[in-house]
């Protein structure tokens, strides 16, 4: 079932509808007539920090003595206030408009989701791509070794397209042949080395950089590689080209 999710503190406006169903209401402030607002009706509630909302703190308290503290999530446009960062709630910064708040990854937010705000984070906003990033420099060295020994598996679409992407068409009259050593980037041993943890840790976090909720939703290539380096065969460039494209694309965005 989709999720209802309120924003307080970023104006009172029309709801907004995610891509994959799940709502979004926003309202200036927490407070109503009778006292602070019920999230009886809300899976999760995004609390504003700042002079606009003086009632976040008496909010946050009354939500979480309520036991509701695991639907709070606390933003703000810049630092988080101390006498907030002391209570134990999720936190957020560099939300500063309802903007900031729409371009999260709401589409990694399954529909079936049933973690606590912690967990919405994760998904929501993704931690800096060094597993990608990581692995997008795997598939330049393998690309170069095996286009400058001019292996015929490296002629395929996707490996070509990959160089062009890296720009090594500029470069590879300057790369020294003792350097290069086929057999060593072709076994999954040698990719293995730098992601030390099983398929499954590798897999999830990797999904997390994407901001997706599972390597399922990812590129195809993407799991197609990560097969590939945890199997006992060598890996074709194919694959390889292929996952470079789609990780390349990713980081630029």
């Amino acid at each position: 079932m989709e999720l209802t999710i309120l924003i307080v503190g970023r104006g009172t406006a029309p709801g907004v509808q995610t891509s994959n169903g799940h709502s979004l209401e926003f309202r200036a402030s927490a407070r109503t007539a009778s006292g602070i607002l019920s999230l009886d009706t809300y899976d999760f509630v995004f609390q504003h920090l700042g002079p606009a909302n003086p009632e976040a703190l008496e909010s946050i308290n009354e939500w979480t003595a309520k036991g509701w503290r695991k639907k709070i999530v606390a933003f703000s446009g810049g630092a988080v206030p101390k006498n907030i960062k002391d209570l134990d709630v999720s936190l957020i910064e560099g939300l500063p408009g309802r903007l900031s708040i729409l371009d999260l990854a709401w589409s990694a937010v399954p529909s079936n989701f049933s973690g606590d705000a912690r967990e919405l984070l994760l998904l929501l906003k993704p931690s800096r791509p060094e597993f990608l990033s990581a692995l997008a420099i795997l598939c330049q060295g393998y690309l170069a070794v095996r286009s400058h020994k001019n292996e015929t598996d490296a002629k395929n679409a996707e490996a070509q397209e990959a160089l062009s992407e890296m720009g090594f068409d500029k470069i590879e009259g300057h790369v020294r042949d003792e350097l290069v050593n086929v057999e060593d980037v072709l076994v999954p041993v040698w990719w293995r080395r730098v992601f030390a943890g099983q398929r499954g840790e590798m897999e999830k976090a990797i999904s997390h950089e994407w901001g997706v909720h599972s390597i399922s939703d990812c590129p195809p290539a993407i799991g197609d590689l990560i097969v590939s380096i945890y199997s006992d065969q060598p890996i074709g460039a194919k694959v390889v080209g292929g996952a470079y494209l789609a990780i390349a694309k990713r980081l630029r965005n």
